[in-house]
């Protein structure tokens, strides 16, 4: 293949030309072109380092944030878990101090309950030991008896006249009621009337009237009080003794 010299020569000139035209025309407007582009990657680089930086401040903020939240949330259970054992104590304490008082409460009407069916049946013992008694004297006892007990009332008559006249007052005329065990005979009747009569010092109207549950002796009422000198009164008297002291 044969070159021509003059054409060889022609295109490295045009080469050249062509290269100093684009040196000239387009080297500088593509130069800043290529210049604005390192620079915008150079800022989106830093901003992406950046951005990067404050992801991993953000990244830790919030691991920090979670990490006092879960600490939180512990104190709070635990707080929570304080107050629902001391509130469980509170109605445990409550709840046995209930039933410390139901308790006490029931052992006090038991203890009530106790008593009284005590007492009745003490009472119920004094009735029946007393009934007994009542039954056994009125079996043995006969007028000579009821005429010592009788006699036993005479015998009383200063301290019986003494307190009649504390409460006499100023009448003249004293009513009294004698109820005997047995019939008394006139004769008795009048010799107690006038046993009576001149140590008062006043005028006595004596009402007689019989009782054979008495089994001896007699009571003698005047003015709301009795003295009792029977032996169905000496004996319930020993009685209500027993009572008080039992």
């Amino acid at each position: 293949m044969k070159v021509n010299i003059w054409t060889l020569i022609f295109q490295v000139i045009n080469f050249f030309v062509l290269v100093y035209i684009l040196k000239r025309v387009l080297y500088k407007p593509v130069k800043e072109i290529m210049e604005k582009r390192r620079n915008a990657v150079a800022r989106s680089i830093s901003e992406a380092e950046g951005i990067k930086k404050e992801a991993a401040v953000a990244l830790e903020q919030n691991r920090l944030e979670l990490q006092r939240l879960k600490e939180m949330r512990q104190e709070l259970m635990d707080k929570m878990e304080k107050e629902a054992g001391a509130e469980k104590e509170k109605i445990l304490k409550k709840a046995e101090e209930d039933a410390q008082k139901l308790l006490e409460k029931r052992q006090a009407v038991l203890d009530m309950e106790t008593k009284r069916h005590e007492e009745e049946l003490r009472d119920k013992a004094i009735d029946l030991v007393e009934s007994f008694s009542a039954m056994l004297l009125k079996d043995i006892t006969n007028e000579d008896m009821h005429k010592a007990v009788i006699e036993r009332l005479k015998t009383d008559i200063p301290r019986i006249v003494g307190e009649i006249k504390d409460t006499a007052g100023q009448d003249q005329t004293i009513k009294a009621e004698l109820i005997s065990a047995y019939p008394l005979s006139e004769d008795e009747i009048d010799k107690l009337r006038n046993r009576l009569s001149p140590a008062l010092n006043k005028k006595l109207t004596l009402e007689t009237s019989v009782d054979a549950e008495l089994i001896s002796g007699a009571k003698l009422k005047f003015a709301g009080k009795t003295y009792d000198f029977s032996i169905k009164g000496q004996i319930g008297a020993f009685m209500d003794r027993i009572r008080r002291y039992a």
